[in-house]
C-alpha cells in the first residue's frame, strides 16, 4: 500500500510502497538535510534502481543494493565532474587498464 511517513526521528518524508512496515517497492524520501531519493526499496533501504539529488548539487543515477551505490552508476558533481561506471560498496571502482598485447609484444 501507499503510504506517507513524516518520521521527525529519522528525518526523512516517505511517499511510496511499504511491507511489514519497511518501504519496499518504488519510492521518495526527502531527508531533512535536503538529500532526495527516487527509486526502488527493499526491505527498507534502497536496492535497485534509483536516484539521488543532494542538497550540495550532486546527483546519482543508478543502482543500489543493501542501502549503498553497487552496480553501473554515474555520480555527477555540482561542477560537471562526473564518475560513471561500476560502485561496489558506495565505493566507485576504478576501470581496469586493459592491456595492449601488441604494445606489449614490440617493447618487451
Amino acid at each position: 500500500y501507499i503510504h506517507l511517513a513524516n518520521d521527525r526521528f529519522k528525518n526523512y518524508t516517505h511517499v511510496g510502497s511499504y511491507l511489514d512496515n519497511k518501504r519496499h517497492g518504488r519510492g521518495k524520501a526527502i531527508h531533512s538535510n535536503g538529500d532526495i531519493y527516487t527509486g526502488e526499496y527493499k526491505f527498507g533501504k534502497k536496492d535497485g534502481y534509483g536516484l539521488t539529488n543532494y542538497s550540495n548539487g550532486d546527483f546519482h543515477r543508478g543502482f543500489y543494493r543493501n542501502g549503498k551505490r553497487d552496480g553501473k552508476g554515474k555520480y555527477t558533481f555540482v561542477n560537471g565532474n562526473y564518475y560513471d561506471g561500476e560502485w561496489k560498496d558506495n565505493i566507485y571502482q576504478e576501470p581496469k587498464q586493459k592491456k595492449n598485447w601488441f604494445y606489449m609484444f614490440l617493447f618487451s
